[in-house]
């Protein structure tokens, strides 16, 4: 099974003018690993969202039930110039 160890007495022995390309595929990884870590913090995020929000509609459903919101008169307004 390939180590760390093996990966870097490759790496030694790789010319000098491939350093570059060699450099780009390890920041290629890296980025695809913080890219992999990003969705499944998210996906474990949204799932304890999720849950959450039943919970909060569980609670508060129906809590306004005695005391319904109603909408008061629209009021008056100042008349001010027409717009052209």
């Amino acid at each position: 099974m390939l180590n760390s160890d093996m990966l870097k007495s490759k790496i030694d022995n790789i010319p000098k003018e491939y350093y570059g390309v060699v450099f780009e595929i390890l920041k290629s990884i890296e980025k695809s690993k913080k890219i992999q870590h990003k969705h499944l913090a998210s996906s474990k995020i949204n799932y304890k969202v999720s849950e959450n929000w039943s919970k909060f509609i569980s609670q508060t459903y129906g809590s306004l039930s005695d005391f319904p919101i109603e909408r008061g008169t629209q009021g008056k307004y100042e008349s001010r110039e027409e717009m052209i």
